[in-house]
């Protein structure tokens, strides 16, 4: 079978599964670079060329998968975020374009002049609810200086942040002296207890998608997402959000500050969550989508 022939088979194949035209057609260049090495503009030139039977093979596996709404970033076991390469596994959260205006909002503080009354000469980011460790990653490879902790409740999704972390030290994005430390915890619990550095900066994308609403998302994410990383169980979607803000007013320091991803219709309950529990300069920003998306607030008790 020529390349051509195979597109105009997945074509069909993938918009019969539901995936719309235009990116049904991104994503079929995608697997046969994936499965041949060639990039789109040399599948543009040779749509004539003959598919070896090794690479039908494997582009009729990761079609079947693909039209069972697999997502994509499964298929080929990586996805970009922040411009850089991730790991991805069925125990993570695909990293998502969104989150970047996150990382965005930590580099905007770290910038800022509150940043530099925080009480400590040692700086510590936690990355709560790391996952892929894209976000503690992402700000590891733009500021080398500061220590970093990785948090997951999930075993398997901090095996899969450290397997980023040392393929990103191995590629020279992340500085080899860099202090990244990985803990399994239940959001902070980790730091009860523990003689251990507390964070001066918390960032964490938790769990915040309402369980009602779990039959109208698309089959990508209900069918392959890890329920422990979207899904929070309250009618607002915000109980888990509620225990971080919680456990990180009674451990940041003074002038300490806090990042939190949200659903755009929980960002005004999350700033008069952060409010009631002694937080102020609460800060809401937008996504790439014009959604509000990231909430940010400073300790001032």
């Amino acid at each position: 079978m020529r390349i051509d022939q195979w597109r105009n088979y997945a074509q069909e194949c993938l918009e019969k599964a539901g995936i719309e035209r235009s990116e049904a057609r991104l994503e079929i260049c995608i697997l046969i670079e994936r499965c041949t090495g060639l990039n789109r503009s040399q599948q543009m030139i040779y749509p004539n060329r003959e598919l070896k039977p090794n690479q039908l093979k494997m582009l009729k596996t990761l079609l079947g998968r693909r039209c069972k709404r697999e997502p994509l970033a499964h298929l080929l076991g990586e996805w970009s975020f922040w411009g850089l390469e991730f790991i991805v596994s069925s125990d993570t959260l695909i990293p998502r374009a969104d989150t970047e205006v996150l990382v965005e909002e930590v580099l905007n503080f770290l910038d800022s002049a509150a940043y530099q009354k925080i009480a400590s000469k040692e700086h510590c980011l936690c990355d709560v609810g790391t996952g892929t460790g894209c976000i503690g990653l992402a700000l590891a490879s733009e500021r080398p200086k500061l220590n970093y902790h990785l948090l997951d409740i999930s075993p398997k999704a901090l095996a899969i942040a450290q397997k980023n972390a040392l393929s990103l030290r191995n590629n020279q994005k992340i500085d080899q002296n860099t202090q990244i430390l990985f803990f399994e915890s239940n959001l902070l619990q980790k730091y009860q207890n523990q003689l251990m550095m507390s964070p001066n900066i918390i960032v964490s994308n938790p769990p915040y998608v309402k369980r009602t609403v779990q039959e109208t998302l698309m089959p990508e994410v209900k069918n392959f997402d890890p329920d422990l990383a979207l899904f929070d169980e309250a009618e607002d979607g915000l109980d888990i959000t509620r225990q971080l803000v919680v456990q990180a007013s009674s451990l940041l320091p003074f002038n300490g500050a806090i990042f939190i991803e949200v659903g755009y219709d929980q960002t005004i309950l999350t700033k008069h969550i952060l409010q009631e529990h002694g937080f102020n300069h609460v800060k809401i920003r937008h996504d790439y989508g014009g959604n509000p998306r990231v909430v940010s607030a400073i300790k001032y008790r």
